[in-house]
């Protein structure tokens, strides 16, 4: 075997060890964890399973970065502590994925009541798979197909092109998607009038439809948790609004990912100008 071969067998062979290893920390078998890594090689479109504490998480290969990024290295661990002692928080989560930030918080704070939104059809049955995995456990957390946009009831054009988690609304998008506002979420969500306790939002560019349409309703978010994508959509005009109804808004640091990621909070003397 040439060095460059060799160098390249030992580089898949510390990869797949690698991968075997975060996926036990999930499974707690590292034979599961093994068959996983290997189902994913066969066909990285295949629904793969992991049994966990809180049922089952149904994924695919192209949605393994979103399992490591949530569940291994926590990547909103920032919200444990506001979260975990709340009696039963309302929470809104817009553009779900597979629902790896329902998971993660139902492993905080099992009282929790989620709604997830997600707009990829092929996305959403998986992510209905693990809601009602949860749901089956007694736990309370329920999913919405549609896009997230300014009103509802409109069809827009989602691309399926590349990574499972960056699927967007596009002019050239090909999978037709029903869109729903943040104001029906809003009635769907929270309850008797209640607040929604935490909102998160991770649409690919459509935040600024999606907000800023009636920015008027963050008045009943308590929390909100945003990623942004500057090259996508004016992220000016969303934190001009944002600025508007939070008094603390934190970007987290320490992410693989470049986007901005926004921690809003409002204090409970506070209101908005």
């Amino acid at each position: 075997m040439t060095p460059a071969k060799l160098s390249y067998f030992w580089e898949r062979l510390a990869n797949l060890a690698r991968r075997v290893a975060w996926m036990t920390s999930l499974s707690g078998n590292p034979l599961t964890a093994l068959r996983l890594v290997l189902g994913i090689r066969k066909d990285i479109f295949a629904p793969q399973v992991i049994p966990v504490a809180s049922g089952k998480i149904v994924f695919r290969g192209v949605d393994e970065q979103a399992l490591k990024e949530v569940l291994i290295d926590l990547e909103y661990a920032f919200l444990e502590d506001a979260l975990r002692d709340v009696t039963s928080p309302h929470v809104l989560d817009v553009g779900a994925h597979i629902g790896t930030f329902a998971i993660w918080l139902l492993g905080v704070n099992p009282r929790a009541r989620i709604v997830s939104v997600e707009a990829d059809p092929e996305t959403y049955k998986l992510i209905e798979r693990n809601a009602m995995s949860s749901r089956d456990l007694g736990l309370s957390w329920n999913t919405i197909h549609a896009a997230a946009s300014m009103r509802d009831g409109d069809i827009v054009f989602l691309s399926d092109s590349g990574p499972s988690m960056s699927h967007r609304i596009e002019a050239n998008g090909t999978v037709a998607v029903q869109t729903t506002s943040l104001t029906t979420l809003l009635d769907q969500t929270a309850s008797q009038g209640r607040k929604i306790d935490l909102m998160k939002v991770d649409i690919e560019g459509s935040e600024e439809d999606f907000l800023c349409a009636m920015p008027e309703i963050l008045a009943h978010v308590q929390a909100l948790v945003i990623e942004l994508h500057p090259s996508l959509c004016n992220t000016e005009r969303v934190c001009s609004h944002l600025v508007r109804y939070f008094d603390e808004i934190i970007e987290v640091g320490g992410r693989t990912s470049s986007k901005p990621l926004l921690y809003c909070r409002r204090s409970s003397n506070w209101s908005a100008v």
